[in-house]
């Protein structure tokens, strides 16, 4: 199968274990009352580096568009979870 300019695949394993604390939050940058909503870059760093940006000063962000694949092999996980109980 060809993959274009894409190589070295390895599939995301154990996700939901790893993103189960992660946390979600509300919150507003200091110099603007408009509410966001997001997650803790912290907690993505250790487990998935190449979605935790840092730039010279030290601050944290992320690339939410990358969060789209791991949250969405923790829905897999999940669903493969729940067919098996059904299944018992």
């Amino acid at each position: 199968m060809d993959f274009g300019f894409r190589r070295n695949f390895k599939p995301l394993n154990n996700v939901l274990d790893k993103i189960k604390d992660y946390r979600c939050v509300e919150y507003n940058f200091k110099n603007d009352k408009d509410k966001k909503i997001g997650f803790i870059a912290q907690d993505w760093e250790k487990d998935f580096d190449a979605i935790v940006s840092k730039d010279k000063k030290g601050i944290l962000s992320m690339k939410y568009t990358e969060t789209i694949p791991v949250l969405l092999k923790a829905i897999q996980e999940l669903k493969a979870e729940i067919e098996l109980l059904k299944a018992k």
